[in-house]
């Protein structure tokens, strides 16, 4: 898509030798054309890198420059996307001279980063599937359309009611809106900074938008409404949207779009599109070719109807429940359940699992928010609640890494305070009525390390590097995953405390609703040899499959976790290996 454009008058291939090499001189003078280029910067190209106009300084004592680049699928701002040389093709418009300034661009260098600082971004990013960042201060677009035929619904009521759920608070909500959630989820790390425009009106009926729909990706229309709804914004306010690309990778890192149509359950819709009008995360795919730091496109994105403001606590207010679980989504959090609802792996008492509470500390700790205390010996200990100060405890084999993505336990106290306490002492009504816990006690998860690997070698760390990470890719089919055969991917499951047999069916007694799933006072986990959860264990045992580690003696995990005190505001716990 990008070579070399035939039937050019003359090529100068200055520039790409200065961008290669240490620049010598203030400036180049074009041959014969008088043009004068000089590079800002002594810049090299990669495959990756954006390459910019404004990178350089192009004058001929004229004002009247014409910048026209070789192809128009490759305007100013656009990613370098294949090893080779590109041109571009300067004009002088008054005098109507031009020259050709020939790029070299060198193949990319493998990401590699500190495994500490390994979060959810960083593993989308390396796997072509971008997502938000998980930490610092974000700008997000909201875009509410209209849908012919349910205009009564687009009222400015429900637009302020769709403002208080992404940017109030707990006082003009009936839980947290998606910005003050995420503030109290994170610590602090992650501020959520919302712009929510006027009603799109589409003029377009449900039909109108699935005959608009991309049919190679048989995308039931979305993909036409998340790039309208951008349009929409750029041309109505008169904004060009890069303030949306808080990364600067040329792509929107994040926008919701919001239906004045009622979801499918409240509405006949036509069975090829019904799943329009629900909620969900997805990415436009065909936009990722068109990355462009000047004007960026949509890629991430979230589809919802209003009325999930209604769900929950929302039948008087707003409820953001299920924006918030999106968000997570957003953010790279996966679904902690199965699609055919036959297992789910938190016990369905989690944000991203039956959208109550807070976030796990599995989510937490690859999201970047918080960090374990590694136990490696026996010892007692004490815990504050994790969902107030984020501490929890790490259990993992002699070669654990300190990587979220490595296989070990977590083991959390958790209360019925903070973001919790609404969803713990309360009936959620939702899709599902759910309840959490209703009392102080401790959950101990297995995460399992099967959600990330390296295809060609199945390793995590690099060759030449233990403390760095390289290309990791999601995965979610049944070969990565056998346990739990057509469902999910799935990064854990709960240990708990009243797990049955093994004549038992692990779909249906593995997961326990409510406080039957923490351990209290005096009450034990172990991984011992005549310990039943080790039937809860993909290796049937005590040993961890450390999928992308290989096999070694030191991935034994026999320990034992006994519950000493529980009071309100502390655990104490006693670690025996």
């Amino acid at each position: 898509m990008y070579g070399i454009i035939k039937n050019m008058k003359k090529k100068v291939s200055l520039l790409g030798i200065l961008l290669l090499v240490p620049i010598s001189a203030s400036f180049v003078s074009c041959a014969n054309n008088n043009l004068i280029i000089t590079p800002k910067t002594d810049k090299t190209y990669h495959v990756g890198d954006f390459f910019r106009l404004d990178d350089f300084d192009i004058k001929n004592g004229s004002d009247n420059l014409k910048i026209e680049l070789d192809h128009e699928e490759f305007p100013d701002g656009s990613v370098l996307n294949d090893k080779g040389n590109y041109v571009f093709t300067i004009t002088d418009e008054k005098n109507q001279k031009s020259t050709d300034i020939n790029i070299s661009v060198l193949s990319k260098e493998d990401r590699n980063i500190k495994k500490e600082d390994f979060t959810y971004y960083d593993l989308g990013k390396n796997a072509s599937l971008p997502t938000l960042q998980t930490t610092g201060d974000l700008n997000v677009l909201v875009v509410p359309y209209i849908v012919k035929g349910f205009e009564a619904n687009a009222s400015q009521t429900n637009l302020d009611r769709i403002k208080r759920t992404f940017a109030g608070d707990s006082t003009n909500t009936n839980y947290e809106s998606v910005s003050s959630f995420y503030k109290k989820s994170s610590y602090n790390k992650l501020n959520i900074n919302f712009t929510v425009t006027d009603w799109f009106d589409t003029k377009m009926s449900p039909m109108d938008i699935y005959l608009e729909n991309d049919k190679s990706q048989n995308d039931i229309g979305i993909n036409y409404i998340t790039n309208s709804c951008l349009e929409y914004y750029k041309t109505t306010y008169k904004d060009d949207a890069t303030k949306f690309d808080n990364d600067k990778d040329g792509l929107i890192d994040a926008i919701w779009v919001i239906s004045s149509a009622p979801n499918y359950t409240k509405n006949s819709y036509d069975s090829r599109f019904a799943s329009m009008y629900w909620a969900f995360t997805y990415r436009n795919i065909p936009n990722y070719q068109l990355a462009n730091i000047l004007d960026p496109k949509v890629c991430n994105f979230s589809n919802i109807t209003y009325d999930f403001m209604d769900y929950g606590y929302g039948t008087s207010g707003v409820d953001a429940h299920t924006f918030i679980h999106e968000t997570g989504h957003l953010l790279g959090l996966l679904d902690y359940y199965s699609y055919n609802y036959d297992c789910s792996p938190m016990g369905d008492v989690d944000m991203m699992d039956y959208n109550i509470g807070d976030h796990n500390a599995l989510s937490k700790y690859a999201l970047g928010w918080v960090k374990p205390t590694v136990v490696r010996e026996s010892k007692t200990i004490t815990l504050k609640p994790f969902e107030n100060d984020g501490s929890f405890i790490l259990v993992g084999s002699k070669n654990f890494i300190d990587f979220a993505f490595d296989e070990y336990f977590t083991i959390e106290f958790i209360t019925p305070t903070n973001l919790n306490e609404k969803d713990y002492l309360n009936v959620f009504h939702g899709v599902s009525e759910i309840q959490g816990y209703s009392k102080p006690g401790i959950r101990i998860t297995h995460a399992d390390n099967r959600g990330a690997y390296i295809s060609e070698s199945r390793k995590t760390i690099s060759s030449d590097d233990t403390n760095k990470i390289t290309k990791n890719y999601l995965t979610n089919t049944p070969s990565n995953n056998p346990k739990f055969l057509a469902n999910p991917l799935y990064f854990a499951n709960i240990m708990n405390k009243n797990y049955g047999s093994a004549n038992s069916n692990p779909l249906e007694n593995w997961y326990k609703k409510s406080d039957e799933a923490l351990f209290f006072k005096g009450e034990k986990f172990s991984l011992n040899n005549d310990s039943v959860y080790k039937e809860l264990m993909p290796s049937n045992s005590s040993k961890l499959n450390k999928y992308l580690m290989g096999e070694s003696a030191d991935n034994i995990v026999d320990f034992s976790v006994e519950v000493i005190d529980i009071t309100e505001t502390e655990a104490t716990l006693k670690i025996d290996f």
